[in-house]
């Protein structure tokens, strides 16, 4: 379990000191930055929040921490999706149609994850606590991060094809950087304990801190090179 909690606590340092430095370093005010720097900030607090269930043994303050875990995680891909819209450039600014839908449509998932009907109860496994979750609700969920997901590097893989120099690089390296870090946070954080591992969804936020440090290093190292 203090394997597990350090090992949390560390990646969510990490990521909020990285969100830090990318916020207090973004002085033209570059949008794609400040939601960059949102991301690490939600990243950090999605691993703060793996990091304490570790220690809780109540199963009532289970329940009500653990939905957060699933909140920081909607906002991470909401703001992901913000990011893809505006890195490197803006292609063409976002409709009021779409941004209130992605709004409403995180809102609502906010919503369904606080609500009793998503986690509704615990159990034990090896001495520790774990959740039991509405498997309709859970899919849902699943399915909206993926939605996100998806929309992100439609745009991004949009701007790839159009682009050439410099932008084509970093795009690329934004597109490998993120994908599998993200396809693997899915698979420990979302697709295991679907199926029942519930044991091991504490891996998902590692993956978040390889992502945010490698792109943190395209958006302000390779601007200085």
């Amino acid at each position: 379990m203090w394997i597990k909690f350090s090992i949390l606590m560390l990646v969510a340092l990490l990521n909020l000191s990285l969100g830090i430095i990318i916020l207090l370093k973004n002085k033209n005010k570059d949008k794609s930055k400040l939601y960059f720097s949102l991301m690490c900030f939600s990243a950090g607090l999605w691993s703060l929040v793996s990091a304490l269930i570790q220690t809780i043994t109540n199963s009532y303050y289970y329940i009500w921490i653990d939905r957060f875990i699933y909140v920081f995680t909607s906002i991470s891909v909401f703001l992901f999706l913000f990011f893809s819209y505006e890195f490197p450039y803006r292609v063409k600014r976002i409709s009021n149609f779409l941004r209130y839908f992605f709004i409403s449509l995180t809102l609502i998932m906010i919503g369904m994850v606080l609500s009793s009907k998503f986690i509704f109860d615990v159990y034990y496994y090896n001495g520790n606590l774990y959740q039991l979750e509405n498997k309709t609700l859970n899919l849902i969920y699943g399915l909206y991060f993926l939605f996100f997901l998806f929309y992100s590097y439609y745009l991004l893989f949009k701007k790839y094809f159009i682009s050439s120099g410099i932008n084509k690089t970093r795009l690329m390296f934004v597109i490998i950087c993120t994908f599998f870090p993200f396809i693997f946070s899915v698979l420990f954080a979302w697709y295991f304990p679907y199926i029942g591992k519930h044991y091991l969804y504490w891996i998902g936020p590692v993956f978040t801190i390889l992502m945010n440090l490698s792109v943190g290093y395209l958006l302000f190292k390779k601007e200085e090179n």
